[in-house]
């Protein structure tokens, strides 16, 4: 990976390749996987709201890989809303907090006096806090992540090996 030319620190946005080289794909399935991998790749930075300048994919019947430009270093902090028990079953006869309650508020690392009863989008009441999430790198979330992606990449024909994974022809290389 490349620096950013603005040279501001570990939290430069640098560019980042990943490179799947296997045995010759048919002309076909190169067209096919280097779309998929695009969207896919694509979706997957949204969800784990990692920014970019972009990502191109492109491949031959050897490789095919993608290009994330200006991909930032790690997640901003945030803001998240999350959506508990519902109210009804949150707290007893007498107003004190339940099991479920309890749980929830431990799961998130929040007291019961930061929950807000409120209805969802149906109209029925919910516990909801909002809680900070501190941003993760980027390396760390795409190491784990991007398995996924590869194993998601279909075949007109695909071959399997002893593990769940498939892929066109075997794979010689990931970078």
């Amino acid at each position: 990976a490349s620096a950013d030319a603005s040279g501001a620190g570990p939290e430069a946005a640098e560019d980042f390749l990943l490179e799947l080289g296997s045995e010759e794909l048919p002309a076909d399935e190169v067209t096919n996987v280097v779309g998929q991998l695009e969207a896919k790749l694509g979706e997957l930075l949204d969800e784990l709201h990692l920014g970019h300048a972009g990502v191109a994919c492109s491949g031959s019947p050897r490789r095919v890989y993608a290009l994330v430009k200006g991909l930032v270093a790690k997640q901003e902090d945030r803001m998240e809303e999350v959506r508990g028990p519902p109210a009804k079953i949150a707290f007893d006869d007498e107003g004190a907090p339940t099991k479920a309650v309890l749980g929830y508020c431990k799961k998130n690392g929040v007291s019961v006096d930061d929950i807000e009863i409120r209805p969802d989008a149906k109209g029925t009441e919910y516990c909801w806090v909002t809680k900070s999430v501190k941003g993760e790198s980027s390396r760390d979330l795409l190491a784990s992540r991007l398995p996924e992606v590869i194993e998601k990449l279909q075949f007109k024909k695909s071959m399997r090996w002893s593990s769940k994974a498939t892929y066109s022809r075997p794979l010689r290389w990931i970078v």
